[in-house]
């Protein structure tokens, strides 16, 4: 089944705004205050890109710490955090996870992704030609690759070209990527009910 074919006509700015006022995730954002954190996450950044189901666990106090100021952070910042405190073991929640960051992303830049099915149509076939010779971590790779390395690219081409290339990863390894958004954000927004319970039952 051609998956891209799916999305070809679908919302992608619905999906955007979903994401970004839902209230899991909303607008709100952290700040690494020092040098040293952005210094962590710059290099927890270059972690996510080379080995895509491997995050935060080894130090993830240091993280939780980080958490408990209520600021403003910068995108990248933000993104690495979604990521690793959603991201699971599996394919479909790797991907799914960066999607899901992508989009919240552009929801708060307000940028327009309906163009992307446009772009998605476009860039297919020369894309998927490269990475059906990769394997999964390299996948994760090069969809990162696409956005970092790009530097003199706008930032709606770039999370435009990341989200294309999680869309075409997604079709390779058969996985309904939009139905695993859906499906993480049911989680995540379950996971959150169930502490919000857990903090009244217990003091």
């Amino acid at each position: 089944m051609n998956r891209v074919k799916v999305v070809d006509t679908y919302n992608f700015n619905e999906l955007r705004d979903k994401i970004f006022y839902s209230n899991t995730f909303g607008p709100k954002k952290y700040l690494f205050t020092s040098w040293k954190y952005n210094l962590y996450i710059g290099r927890k950044l270059v972690k996510v890109w080379t080995a895509g189901n491997e995050m935060l666990y080894a130090e993830k106090a240091l993280f939780e710490l980080a958490l408990s100021l209520e600021h403003i952070c910068s995108n990248e910042e933000w993104f690495v955090v979604q990521f690793s405190n959603h991201i699971k073991n599996r394919k479909e929640d790797v991907l799914a996870c960066l999607a899901i960051c992508f989009f919240h992303w552009a929801g708060g830049k307000q940028l327009d992704l309906n163009e992307m099915n446009k772009s998605l149509r476009k860039d297919y076939f020369v894309a998927k030609k490269f990475i059906m010779k990769l394997s999964f971590s390299e996948d994760v790779n090069f969809a990162f690759s696409v956005f970092f390395n790009r530097k003199a690219a706008s930032l709606q081409t770039k999370i435009e070209s990341s989200l294309i290339c999680l869309f075409i990863l997604a079709e390779k390894y058969n996985i309904d990527l939009l139905w695993y958004i859906d499906r993480r954000l049911e989680y995540i927004e379950n996971r959150s009910n169930l502490n919000k319970l857990f903090s009244k039952i217990v003091p």
